[in-house]
C-alpha cells in the first residue's frame, strides 16, 4: 500500500541531497535560468505530504487500541525524531563540522550560542533567529510541531463528511496564508530575537497528505497506470527549477497527494525494493548527508577519491544511524506506549 510513498520519499531525499551537493559545487545555474538548488525545498514539501498521509493511517490504527491516543501518538513520534536529531546536533556542534551554507555557497559550521544549541536540541529554533546547527534541521521543528496538530485534525475531520471538512480546513489555511503572511513579517521585524514561524506556508504542505488519506477511503480504487507518475514528477521538478514561490509549492504538494490516491503501485519489484530500502534509511540520509559532503569533498576536494568517500559515507552513515540509534529508540518508544497506553483486553 505504501510503495508509492516509498518512491516519493526516495525522490524527496534524492532531491535534498542533490540540491546540497550542487550547492557545494558552486550552485550552478544551467542555461542561465535553471537553479537545481531550489529542488531541496521541493523535497521537503514532498516529505511533509508523505508524513501527514502515513501518520493518519498510524492514528487510525492507534485509535483501535490506545486509551490515550494523543499522548500515545506524540510519545512514539518523539522517540522516532528526537534521539537521532539530538545526537546529530551535538556531534556537529562539538566537532565544528561544516553543515551550513552561508551566502549561498560558503560551506561553514553554524556558530551558535549555548542558547542556540539548546534550542536546536529541543527543535524550537524556528521561534528565534538562531541558526540551525545542521542546515537541513530547519524542517524538523515544523514537522514535529505539526505532529502536535495531526491528532486534533484527525479527530476534527472524523468519518462524517470528511472530504468537506478537509476542504474547509485547506481553504481556511490558504486564506490564513494570504491574510497573515505580510502581517507576520511586519510583526517579526518588531522583535530582535523571537519570530513567528512560517506555519501558514509550510503547514499547507501537510494538508494534501491528510486529504489523500480521507479521499482514499471514499475512492473506489486507483485508476491510473503507474507510468503517469513520471509526467507529474516532471511537471513538479520543471516548475520548481524555474522558480520557487508559494503557489508552485502548494501545487507540488497537491499533485503528490493526488498520486497517492489515484495512481497504482504496479511498478517494477526491483524498483519497489530499492525505494523501500532508501525510505527506511531516509531520515538518516537527511541528517547525515552534510557530513558525507564534508568527508568527501571538503577533505578530498573535487577528485575521484572525494566522490568515492562521499558516496560511501552517503551509504554507510544512514545505515549506522538507523541500526544504532533510530531503531533501538523506536522500539523502546513502541514498548513504552504498548505498556502504558494500550486498552485492557486488546
Amino acid at each position: 500500500m505504501f510503495a508509492i510513498v516509498d518512491l516519493w520519499r526516495s525522490i524527496a531525499v534524492f532531491l535534498v541531497v542533490l540540491a546540497h551537493t550542487l550547492t557545494w559545487w558552486g550552485n550552478p545555474v544551467f542555461f542561465k535560468f535553471i537553479k537545481p538548488s531550489l529542488l531541496g525545498l521541493t523535497g521537503v514539501a514532498i516529505f511533509f505530504v508523505l508524513t501527514s498521509y502515513v501518520l493518519m493511517f498510524s492514528l487510525d490504527r492507534l485509535k483501535k487500541t490506545s486509551n490515550k491516543l494523543y499522548i500515545d501518538f506524540i510519545t512514539r513520534r518523539f522517540f522516532r525524531i528526537y534521539p537521532l536529531a539530538i545526537i546529530a546536533v551535538i556531534l556537529y556542534y562539538h566537532f565544528n563540522i561544516p553543515s551550513y551554507f552561508e551566502n549561498g555557497t560558503d560551506f561553514l559550521p553554524a556558530y551558535v550560542s549555548v542558547s542556540g544549541l539548546i534550542q536546536n536540541i529541543l527543535l524550537i529554533q524556528n521561534f528565534t533567529v538562531e541558526k540551525d546547527i545542521l542546515g537541513p534541521l530547519w524542517s524538523l521543528p515544523y514537522e514535529f510541531q505539526m505532529y502536535l496538530l495531526l491528532p486534533i485534525i484527525f479527530t476534527y475531520i472524523g468519518n462524517t463528511d470528511s472530504k468537506w471538512r478537509g476542504i474547509f480546513l485547506f481553504f481556511i489555511l490558504c486564506l490564513s496564508f494570504f491574510v497573515a503572511t505580510d502581517k507576520m513579517d511586519t510583526i517579526n521585524k518588531l522583535f530582535s530575537y523571537f519570530e513567528i514561524p512560517a506555519y501558514t506556508k509550510w503547514g499547507l504542505c501537510f494538508i494534501p497528505g491528510v486529504m489523500a488519506y480521507y479521499a482514499q477511503k471514499e475512492f473506489s480504487g486507483k485508476k491510473l497506470n503507474f507510468a503517469y507518475i513520471w509526467p507529474i514528477l516532471g511537471l513538479i521538478l520543471f516548475s520548481r527549477i524555474l522558480n520557487y514561490n508559494f503557489f508552485i509549492q502548494i501545487l507540488s504538494a497537491i499533485l503528490v497527494g493526488f498520486t497517492l490516491v489515484i495512481i497504482k503501485d504496479d511498478f517494477n519489484p526491483y524498483l519497489k525494493k530499492m525505494c523501500s530500502t532508501i525510505s527506511k534509511y531516509s531520515y538518516g540520509i537527511y541528517l547525515s548527508h552534510m557530513l558525507a559532503i564534508y568527508l568527501g569533498f571538503e577533505l578530498f576536494g573535487k577528485s575521484l577519491i572525494g566522490w568515492m568517500v562521499f558516496l560511501m559515507s552517503l551509504f554507510i552513515l544512514p545505515v549506522l544511524c538507523f541500526h544504532l540509534i533510530e531503531k533501538p529508540f523506536m522500539d523502546y518508544g513502541k514498548r513504552l506506549c504498548l505498556k502504558k497506553y494500550t486498552r485492557a483486553g486488546v
